[in-house]
Protein backbone atom coordinates (compact mmCIF):
# COMPACT_ATOMS: atom_id res chain seq x y z
CA UNK A 1 0.00 0.00 0.00
CA UNK A 2 1.23 3.34 -0.91
CA UNK A 3 0.22 6.27 1.11
CA UNK A 4 1.29 9.98 -0.17
CA UNK A 5 1.92 12.27 3.06
CA UNK A 6 1.94 15.84 2.51
CA UNK A 7 3.84 17.58 5.09
CA UNK A 8 3.22 21.54 4.57
CA UNK A 9 4.83 23.73 7.18
CA UNK A 10 4.00 27.29 6.99
CA UNK A 11 7.32 29.17 6.53
CA UNK A 12 8.44 32.73 4.16
CA UNK A 13 10.97 31.14 2.37
CA UNK A 14 11.39 28.49 -0.43
CA UNK A 15 13.95 25.50 0.22
CA UNK A 16 15.56 22.92 -2.52
CA UNK A 17 16.19 19.65 -1.08
CA UNK A 18 19.90 19.42 -1.42
CA UNK A 19 19.80 23.54 -1.68
CA UNK A 20 20.08 26.59 0.22
CA UNK A 21 17.57 28.82 2.14
CA UNK A 22 18.05 32.65 3.32
CA UNK A 23 17.56 33.20 6.94
CA UNK A 24 16.63 36.31 7.88
CA UNK A 25 16.22 38.11 11.35
CA UNK A 26 13.05 36.44 13.45
CA UNK A 27 11.03 39.99 12.15
CA UNK A 28 11.97 40.36 8.75
CA UNK A 29 9.20 38.47 7.19
CA UNK A 30 6.44 40.38 9.21
CA UNK A 31 4.70 42.13 6.43
CA UNK A 32 6.06 40.29 3.37
CA UNK A 33 7.56 42.97 2.33
CA UNK A 34 11.60 43.53 0.82
CA UNK A 35 13.79 46.48 1.50
CA UNK A 36 14.41 47.64 -2.43
CA UNK A 37 17.83 49.34 -2.59
CA UNK A 38 17.57 52.33 -5.36
CA UNK A 39 20.00 52.34 -7.90
CA UNK A 40 21.39 56.08 -8.04
CA UNK A 41 22.08 57.03 -11.58
CA UNK A 42 24.87 59.64 -12.39
CA UNK A 43 24.14 62.19 -15.10
CA UNK A 44 25.49 65.39 -16.64
CA UNK A 45 24.99 67.97 -14.28
CA UNK A 46 24.04 70.72 -16.70
CA UNK A 47 23.04 68.52 -19.88
CA UNK A 48 19.37 67.37 -21.08
CA UNK A 49 18.15 65.48 -23.73
CA UNK A 50 14.63 66.87 -25.22
CA UNK A 51 12.56 65.58 -28.33
CA UNK A 52 9.64 68.24 -29.45
CA UNK A 53 6.09 66.93 -30.82
CA UNK A 54 6.53 66.28 -34.84
CA UNK A 55 4.49 69.46 -35.39
CA UNK A 56 6.65 71.76 -33.74
CA UNK A 57 8.98 74.50 -35.93
CA UNK A 58 12.71 74.70 -35.44
CA UNK A 59 12.27 78.29 -34.55
CA UNK A 60 9.23 77.44 -31.87
CA UNK A 61 11.65 74.61 -30.34
CA UNK A 62 14.71 77.29 -30.52
CA UNK A 63 12.10 79.91 -28.84
CA UNK A 64 10.91 77.17 -25.92
CA UNK A 65 14.34 76.32 -24.82
CA UNK A 66 15.69 79.71 -24.52
CA UNK A 67 12.59 80.36 -22.65
CA UNK A 68 14.12 78.06 -20.51
CA UNK A 69 17.34 79.27 -20.00
CA UNK A 70 18.66 76.56 -22.46
CA UNK A 71 21.35 76.49 -25.42
CA UNK A 72 21.51 73.57 -28.17
CA UNK A 73 24.99 72.37 -27.96
CA UNK A 74 24.63 69.50 -30.23
CA UNK A 75 21.30 67.00 -31.88
CA UNK A 76 20.43 64.09 -33.02
CA UNK A 77 18.75 64.90 -36.71
CA UNK A 78 17.59 61.07 -37.51
CA UNK A 79 15.73 61.31 -34.00
CA UNK A 80 14.87 64.51 -33.80
CA UNK A 81 16.77 64.79 -30.73
CA UNK A 82 17.94 68.08 -29.24
CA UNK A 83 21.17 68.02 -26.50
CA UNK A 84 20.58 71.48 -24.73
CA UNK A 85 23.44 72.81 -22.11
CA UNK A 86 22.00 74.33 -18.92
CA UNK A 87 22.78 76.36 -15.53
CA UNK A 88 23.85 73.20 -13.13
CA UNK A 89 21.95 74.55 -10.39
CA UNK A 90 18.27 74.80 -11.94
CA UNK A 91 18.95 71.42 -14.14
CA UNK A 92 15.87 69.78 -12.05
CA UNK A 93 13.54 72.80 -12.40
CA UNK A 94 14.44 73.36 -15.92
CA UNK A 95 13.38 69.68 -16.90
CA UNK A 96 10.31 69.43 -15.10
CA UNK A 97 9.06 73.21 -16.68
CA UNK A 98 10.05 71.41 -20.13
CA UNK A 99 8.29 67.87 -19.58
CA UNK A 100 5.19 69.88 -18.63
CA UNK A 101 5.16 71.95 -22.08
CA UNK A 102 2.45 71.01 -24.37
CA UNK A 103 4.92 71.22 -27.52
CA UNK A 104 7.44 68.77 -26.12
CA UNK A 105 7.30 64.81 -26.00
CA UNK A 106 10.11 64.32 -23.65
CA UNK A 107 13.23 65.39 -21.82
CA UNK A 108 15.42 63.51 -20.11
CA UNK A 109 18.98 63.87 -17.86
CA UNK A 110 22.17 62.81 -20.10
CA UNK A 111 22.99 59.76 -17.85
CA UNK A 112 26.15 58.34 -17.80
CA UNK A 113 26.17 54.78 -18.46
CA UNK A 114 28.87 52.46 -16.68
CA UNK A 115 30.38 49.33 -16.96
CA UNK A 116 28.65 46.53 -15.42
CA UNK A 117 30.66 45.00 -12.34
CA UNK A 118 32.76 41.62 -13.34
CA UNK A 119 34.06 39.82 -10.83
CA UNK A 120 37.85 38.77 -11.21
CA UNK A 121 37.10 35.50 -10.03
CA UNK A 122 39.18 33.49 -12.86
CA UNK A 123 36.69 30.66 -13.36
CA UNK A 124 33.51 33.28 -13.50
CA UNK A 125 33.68 33.15 -17.44
CA UNK A 126 32.46 29.77 -17.41
CA UNK A 127 29.82 30.49 -14.97
CA UNK A 128 27.31 30.60 -17.39
CA UNK A 129 24.35 30.79 -15.02
CA UNK A 130 25.31 34.01 -13.99
CA UNK A 131 24.98 35.58 -16.77
CA UNK A 132 21.92 33.81 -17.11
CA UNK A 133 20.36 35.69 -14.11
CA UNK A 134 22.12 38.67 -15.31
CA UNK A 135 23.91 38.69 -11.65
CA UNK A 136 26.25 41.34 -13.03
CA UNK A 137 23.33 43.75 -13.18
CA UNK A 138 22.12 43.06 -9.58
CA UNK A 139 25.83 43.17 -8.40
CA UNK A 140 25.83 47.09 -9.77
CA UNK A 141 22.68 47.60 -7.08
CA UNK A 142 23.39 45.09 -4.18
CA UNK A 143 26.00 42.33 -3.91
CA UNK A 144 24.42 40.66 -0.28
CA UNK A 145 23.56 41.44 3.08
CA UNK A 146 25.72 40.20 5.80
CA UNK A 147 22.97 40.51 8.45
CA UNK A 148 21.19 37.30 6.02
CA UNK A 149 23.38 33.54 6.40
CA UNK A 150 22.44 31.28 3.58
CA UNK A 151 21.97 27.63 4.98
CA UNK A 152 22.98 24.98 2.49
CA UNK A 153 21.38 22.15 3.20
CA UNK A 154 23.90 19.29 1.73
CA UNK A 155 26.29 17.49 2.44
CA UNK A 156 28.01 19.94 4.37
CA UNK A 157 30.95 22.00 3.50
CA UNK A 158 34.44 21.68 3.59
CA UNK A 159 35.74 24.72 6.17
CA UNK A 160 39.16 24.94 4.62
CA UNK A 161 37.99 25.86 1.02
CA UNK A 162 39.76 29.32 0.31
CA UNK A 163 36.57 30.94 -1.45
CA UNK A 164 34.08 29.84 1.75
CA UNK A 165 36.54 29.79 4.61
CA UNK A 166 36.33 32.99 5.54
CA UNK A 167 32.15 33.32 6.06
CA UNK A 168 31.43 30.09 7.52
CA UNK A 169 28.93 30.36 10.70
CA UNK A 170 28.44 27.15 13.01
CA UNK A 171 26.22 24.68 11.64
CA UNK A 172 24.68 21.51 12.32
CA UNK A 173 24.83 17.64 11.09
CA UNK A 174 20.78 16.52 11.28
CA UNK A 175 22.13 12.67 9.71
CA UNK A 176 24.56 12.07 12.75
CA UNK A 177 22.91 14.18 15.80
CA UNK A 178 26.29 16.02 15.87
CA UNK A 179 28.31 19.55 15.39
CA UNK A 180 29.90 17.42 12.59
CA UNK A 181 28.64 19.64 9.71
CA UNK A 182 32.32 19.26 7.67
CA UNK A 183 32.54 17.62 3.88
CA UNK A 184 35.36 15.83 5.31
CA UNK A 185 34.10 12.62 3.71
CA UNK A 186 35.24 14.76 0.34
CA UNK A 187 31.60 14.19 -1.32
CA UNK A 188 31.91 17.59 -2.50
CA UNK A 189 28.60 18.18 -3.36
CA UNK A 190 27.39 20.14 -0.49
CA UNK A 191 30.97 22.39 -1.23
CA UNK A 192 29.95 23.41 -4.68
CA UNK A 193 26.36 24.26 -3.35
CA UNK A 194 27.70 26.45 -1.11
CA UNK A 195 29.89 28.63 -3.59
CA UNK A 196 27.06 28.87 -5.89
CA UNK A 197 25.14 30.50 -3.71
CA UNK A 198 27.95 32.53 -1.53
CA UNK A 199 31.22 31.93 -2.72
CA UNK A 200 33.61 34.78 -1.52
CA UNK A 201 33.49 36.64 -4.63
CA UNK A 202 35.85 39.39 -6.59
CA UNK A 203 39.05 37.98 -4.90
CA UNK A 204 41.05 36.87 -7.78
CA UNK A 205 40.10 33.19 -6.74
CA UNK A 206 37.86 30.11 -7.56
CA UNK A 207 34.81 31.31 -8.93
CA UNK A 208 32.17 33.76 -7.95
CA UNK A 209 28.67 33.06 -5.79
CA UNK A 210 25.31 35.02 -6.75
CA UNK A 211 25.67 36.44 -2.86
CA UNK A 212 29.06 37.95 -2.29
CA UNK A 213 28.01 39.19 1.16
CA UNK A 214 25.89 36.78 3.04
CA UNK A 215 27.67 34.22 5.12
CA UNK A 216 26.83 30.27 4.94
CA UNK A 217 26.11 28.14 8.06
CA UNK A 218 26.32 24.52 6.62
CA UNK A 219 23.66 22.31 7.23
CA UNK A 220 24.71 18.79 7.04
CA UNK A 221 21.56 16.07 6.24
CA UNK A 222 23.65 13.15 4.34
CA UNK A 223 25.56 10.13 5.30
CA UNK A 224 29.69 9.80 3.52
CA UNK A 225 28.40 8.17 0.60
CA UNK A 226 26.34 11.51 -0.27
CA UNK A 227 22.53 10.13 0.58
CA UNK A 228 20.30 11.18 3.05
CA UNK A 229 16.91 9.84 4.35
CA UNK A 230 14.14 12.36 4.12
CA UNK A 231 13.26 11.38 7.92
CA UNK A 232 16.50 12.79 9.10
CA UNK A 233 15.60 16.04 7.30
CA UNK A 234 11.81 16.12 8.83
CA UNK A 235 12.74 14.95 12.19
CA UNK A 236 15.31 18.07 12.83
CA UNK A 237 14.89 20.23 10.18
CA UNK A 238 11.52 21.25 11.61
CA UNK A 239 12.05 21.02 15.03
CA UNK A 240 15.66 21.48 15.60
CA UNK A 241 16.37 24.09 12.92
CA UNK A 242 13.30 26.21 13.41
CA UNK A 243 14.40 26.60 17.18
CA UNK A 244 17.60 26.90 17.12
CA UNK A 245 18.01 29.07 14.36
CA UNK A 246 14.71 30.94 15.57
CA UNK A 247 13.00 31.32 12.51
CA UNK A 248 9.74 32.86 12.76
CA UNK A 249 7.91 31.26 9.71
CA UNK A 250 9.34 28.33 6.89
CA UNK A 251 7.77 27.69 3.36
CA UNK A 252 8.39 24.06 2.95
CA UNK A 253 6.40 20.94 1.27
CA UNK A 254 7.96 17.82 1.36
CA UNK A 255 5.81 14.89 -0.75
CA UNK A 256 6.72 11.39 0.86
CA UNK A 257 5.82 8.23 -0.19
CA UNK A 258 5.78 5.41 2.09
CA UNK A 259 5.62 1.61 1.25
Amino acid sequence: MVKTILAVAAISMSIILFGFIAIAPTNAFADLEFEEKELTQKYAPDRLLIKFKNDVSESHKKQIIHGNSGVISDEVPQIKLKIIKVPPHALEKIQIALSKHFAVEYVEKDYLFEPEVIPNDPFYSSQYHLSVIQANSAWDITQGDTSIPIAILDSGVDPTHPDLAGKLQNGYNFYNNNDDWTDADNCGHGTKVAGAAAAISNNGIGVAGVAWDNPIIPIKITASNCYGYYSSMIKELLMQLIMALKLQTLAIEFTLVIH
